[in-house]
């Protein structure tokens, strides 16, 4: 990459194994019945960062970073009939110790028990009543190898109710509304800053953090078999209250990200729609669909603190034609738009536009065409268009049952670059991908 007329290579390797093993018995007792799941789990991951700067030593690092995991998941179940509908209880125990090595050895150690009793009430015609009081118990610890460095340990109600109304054979309403508590634990631990990217520092502490999350939605199906009408409307809302917050100060040289311990507040709503219709006579289907989503976080950088107003807006309409047997035919058309507002800074609102489409032929038994177009059109500043055309084709021709034969183009267009921009918080990115240049290929593919 090149960044402020500096050439930098930067080389991530990760190196991840794992092996689990899974167990799921049933036992009787009396008239009832005891479900038992068990999952053992351990892993071991290698990550390697090495950046090398033509010109700045700043930028020639290598770092190495190793996380094994052990965790073990038990959960004991039963069903106990009352009042004509089921009584479920289940209890479960769970144990994580991710070991992080880095200058030394940091064990992050999670235990949690979990106590959950749970009743579903039927009536009418698919419609249903559930409800779910957990009571939840989770101790925390960080430790490196010669003593402990936190922990913390808390008690949490965490509710869930699900109500299905079946209005009839064609529509259904559902609604749902939890509440979650975490330890909002961070993707690693070390003791000393670790560099992350060839500018990027990470410092992340030895305080232990508690998150909560309330979430609700409302989901409207609609489903006509006759009419092959088919319809969506959903609405969810979170709101998550953490700890802390990160905080990342930037140089012309450096990023340094850090956590901060401080009120966090997390809005986030979505909203989706979506139409779509057959018409089986002709063999065309067309699907409409609309979503918007906001989604307002605290933002910490420089000295600057504010809270932020995420949005993107989508819309598509895709249809696709399957009447012959010789021919397949489909289309679709997305445009995003996507803005961000705060107290000190407002973003314009870019757009970008997705086009696709698809032709496939079939002249005869033994012979396939496949043809695809892809227009990705982003707005990279405000009123400043990028327009990247991708034409693909694909030819099979079957000689006989052992040999085929074919034709592969990729990149017919021959373009050269994608370019896309990028708001995250205050901050704006753009970036330009190269494309590999045109290209062909014959194959010859035998079977044995």
């Amino acid at each position: 990459m090149t960044t402020n007329g500096t050439n930098i290579t930067e080389q991530n390797r990760i190196r991840p194994s794992y092996v689990k093993n899974y167990l799921s018995s049933f036992f009787r007792i009396g008239q009832s019945l005891l479900q038992i799941r068990s999952l053992i789990r351990y892993s071991d991951c290698k990550e390697e960062l090495e950046t090398a700067s033509d010109t700045r030593a700043l930028y020639n690092t290598f770092e190495r970073f190793i996380t094994r995991s052990a965790m073990t998941r038990n959960v004991i179940t039963t069903s106990i009939p009352v009042l004509g509908n089921d009584l479920d209880l289940s209890l479960q125990a769970y144990y994580k110790d991710n070991t992080y090595n880095y200058s030394s050895d940091i064990h992050h150690r999670t235990f949690k028990m979990k106590a959950t009793p749970g009743y579903t009430w039927t009536y009418g015609r698919r419609s249903y009543i559930s409800a779910e009081l957990p009571m939840e118990w989770t101790r925390v610890s960080l430790a490196k190898n010669d003593g402990k460095l936190a922990t913390r340990s808390f008690m949490a109600f965490e509710p869930n109710l699900n109500i299905r109304q079946t209005v009839n054979d064609k529509l259904n309403i559902t609604l749902s509304a939890s509440l979650s508590t975490g330890d909002n634990a961070l993707g690693f631990y070390a003791l000393s800053p670790l560099r992350t990217g060839y500018r990027t520092i990470q410092v992340t502490g030895n305080d232990i953090y508690k998150s909560t999350r309330l979430y609700s939605a409302l989901h409207l199906r609609y489903r006509n078999l006759v009419t092959m009408l088919f319809g969506n409307l959903s609405v969810a809302y979170s709101d998550t209250k953490a700890e802390a917050f990160s905080n990342f100060d930037y140089n012309d040289s450096l990023t340094t990200m850090h956590w901060i311990k401080g009120n966090n507040h997390r809005h986030n709503i979505r909203t989706n729609a979506m139409i779509d219709k057959t018409f089986t006579s002709i063999g065309l289907s067309i699907k409409a669909d609309m979503a918007y989503e906001k989604t307002d976080f605290l933002i910490a950088q420089s000295g600057e603190m504010a809270q932020n107003h995420s949005h993107h807006a989508t819309a598509g309409l895709s249809t696709s034609f399957q009447k012959l047997s010789w021919l397949r035919l489909s289309a679709a058309i997305t445009a995003n738009y996507y803005w961000e507002r705060s107290s000190i800074h407002r973003s314009d609102v870019l757009s970008s536009y997705i086009t696709n489409a698809a032709l496939y032929l079939f002249p005869t038994k033994n012979t396939e065409l496949k043809i695809k177009f892809y227009n990705l059109t982003n707005e990279v500043t405000d009123g400043h268009y990028h327009t990247c055309g991708l034409l693909d084709a694909n030819l099979n021709y079957k000689i006989n049952k052992v040999w085929e034969a074919g034709l592969t183009v990729t990149n017919l267009l021959n373009s050269t670059s994608y370019i896309t921009t990028q708001y995250t918080g205050i901050n704006t990115f753009t970036s330009t991908l190269p494309l590999r240049n045109r290209e062909i290929m014959i194959h010859l593919q035998m079977r044995l």
